[in-house]
């Protein structure tokens, strides 16, 4: 599985697409993995106009007056300095945090605060795993958080 963001601007109507992978490097990839890549980005594209025909939907049936203009929408992929190749693992991670700090308005100049890379984007990676879990965990919405809350007192401190 790969998760990204895709965010609507119905006021300056643009569809940008928030991606933790990144394309620019697929120039120096071998043959085999250059094709991966081009799936991929094909894949991505389809996946993003089915979003976007679901969501002028959506914005019909309650008769918004930008459905035309969001289904005519050409997406428009955010560049990000942090960006990696192939790790699809923590995609959900990097897409949680690019949710919690993406302001379309600040769309060129993006920061979400990861390193470029290396044991430091690790690090923050990890930091956030546990920052999420331990919300998912421990929210209210969760049917077992009572549960979860008496082993975490049992046992004491999570690590």
């Amino acid at each position: 599985m790969h998760y990204f963001l895709v965010c609507f601007d119905l006021k300056n109507p643009t569809i940008f697409v928030v991606d933790s992978i990144d394309m620019k490097t697929k120039k120096r990839l071998k043959k085999a993995e250059r094709e991966l890549d081009e799936k991929h980005v094909q894949d991505m594209n389809e996946k993003v106009l089915k979003v976007r025909h679901h969501f002028a939907n959506y914005l019909q049936s309650v008769g918004h007056v930008k459905t035309s203009v969001i289904r005519a929408q050409t997406p428009k992929w955010v560049k990000l300095r942090w960006a990696t190749y192939g790790n699809y693992v923590e995609s959900g991670i990097y897409m949680m945090r690019h949710m919690e700090t993406y302001m379309v308005k600040r769309e060129r100049n993006f920061e979400c605060g990861f390193a470029l890379g290396g044991a430091k984007q690790k690090q923050q990676l990890l930091s956030l795993k546990k920052k999420y879990a331990a919300k998912i965990l421990l929210s209210d919405a969760n049917i077992l958080r009572g549960d979860i809350a008496k082993v975490i007192e049992e046992q004491g401190t999570v690590k």
